[in-house]
C-alpha cells in the first residue's frame, strides 16, 4: 500500500510539473489561510506579482460587515473553491475574485441628538468622520412655525432611521439628511 502511496505521489509530482511549464496555467502563491484578514490592497499586490491578471474585488455581503479602518479580506475564490493552496492552478485568464470587508465608521451622532441641529451641522460631523455618500434632502413644507431655517428633521444611516454612535456602516453607504428649509 505504501508503494502504490509513493507511486501516486510522483504522478502527481510529475503532472503539476508538466503544469508549471505551461505558460497558460499559473498557480496560487499562498495558501488560501495566508490571506485571511490581510489588506485588500496587499492581496491585490500579491496576486499580481505572481502574475494573475484577471482580479476581481466584491464587498462581502452587508450581514457579515466587521468595523474595520482598512478593506480586508474576507475570503478568495479561486477557480470556485475557497481553499486552495499552491498546488491550485487556473488558466492565467480566469477570475480570481477577493471578497473584502469594506472599510466601516462609525456614526459621529446618536439619531436622538439631531434635534435643533441644522442641515450643515450634521452634514458636516458625517463627513468629517469619513462618509463619502452624504446627501441632503429637502423636506417640503416649513416643519413648523417656530422651527429655525434648515433643522434636520431625520436621518438615515444606511438602512437605518434609528442609530448610536456605536453603530456603524460602509463609509460608501448612503447617510441621508432630511430637513425642513424655511
Amino acid at each position: 500500500i505504501a508503494i502504490f502511496g509513493n507511486h501516486q505521489k510522483q504522478q502527481k509530482a510529475e503532472e503539476l510539473m508538466a503544469l508549471k511549464d505551461n505558460p497558460e496555467i499559473i498557480f496560487a502563491p499562498y495558501w488560501f489561510t495566508y490571506f485571511e484578514n490581510m489588506a485588500l490592497d496587499k492581496a491585490v499586490e500579491i496576486f499580481k506579482d505572481a502574475g494573475f491578471s484577471n482580479l476581481q474585488s466584491s464587498k462581502t455581503n452587508k450581514e457579515s460587515l466587521v468595523y474595520t479602518s482598512e478593506a480586508i479580506v474576507d475570503f478568495i475564490d479561486f477557480n470556485g473553491t475557497v481553499r486552495f493552496n499552491t498546488e491550485s492552478y487556473i488558466n492565467k485568464n480566469d477570475p480570481v475574485i477577493i471578497y473584502y470587508h469594506p472599510i466601516t465608521i462609525k456614526s459621529p451622532i446618536d439619531s436622538e441628538d439631531i434635534k435643533d441641529k441644522t442641515k450643515d451641522e450634521v452634514y458636516n460631523a458625517f463627513i468629517n468622520a469619513g462618509f463619502k455618500n452624504v446627501k441632503t434632502i429637502q423636506i417640503p413644507g416649513g416643519g413648523g412655525l417656530f422651527k429655525k431655517k434648515n433643522l434636520v428633521d431625520h436621518v438615515v444611516f444606511g438602512d437605518k432611521s434609528y442609530f448610536y454612535t456605536s453603530d456603524f456602516i460602509d463609509r460608501d453607504d448612503p447617510v441621508l439628511i432630511y430637513y425642513y428649509e424655511k
